[in-house]
């Protein structure tokens, strides 16, 4: 085993020395392989619940995998992410899932006045009201879609955001 990462309560991701990523379901002390997938070896794994994805980083080809976290198949950047996905170096997530940070040239594909090579870095609060904005409405759950019928109600201009989010799903 190379590395590992609790993908959620009950789920622990592995990756191996040679290669390939499993995700075992934990019950007791006899844990069940659910998912696999053949891929370079990975380190440095994450998960983010809230964007639906784990990965790791493949440091023989310098590049981040994101990977569906129930099937392990291959999956684009989230679409959270803020820059060029392509250009990452560093991902990673806080165990309690609320906080993801990551850096690379992430201003590498931005128009010519702003575009950049500089290292760049982000960081997002998957908990702050507004991180909601950056997901799609139909995949939003029970907690996200309370927290939008009760978040800033003085605001109309968000009391309309969280009428159409209710009317969706």
């Amino acid at each position: 085993m190379r590395d590992l990462v609790f993908a959620d309560a009950d789920l622990l991701l592995t990756s191996g020395r040679n290669g390939g990523l499993a995700l075992w379901k934990l019950n007791g002390s006899q844990p069940a392989l659910t998912a696999w997938q053949d891929t370079p070896p990975l380190a440095n794994l994450f998960a983010v619940p809230l964007w639906r994805v784990v990965g790791g980083k493949a440091f023989s080809e310098d590049r981040i995998y994101f990977f569906d976290p129930v099937t392990l198949a291959p999956t684009a950047a989230p679409a959270g992410l803020l820059g060029a996905a392509d250009h990452l170096k560093v991902f990673t997530a806080s165990p309690d899932g609320r906080f993801v940070a990551y850096a690379g040239q992430l201003a590498v594909d931005a128009p010519r006045r702003h575009r950049s090579f500089e290292w760049l870095s982000r960081l997002h609060d998957l908990h702050h009201p507004g991180a909601v904005l950056q997901r799609s409405l139909a995949g939003l759950g029970p907690t996200e879609m309370a927290g939008l019928a009760t978040a800033w109600n003085d605001d109309v201009r968000l009391r309309e955001l969280s009428a159409l989010a209710h009317r969706s799903s």
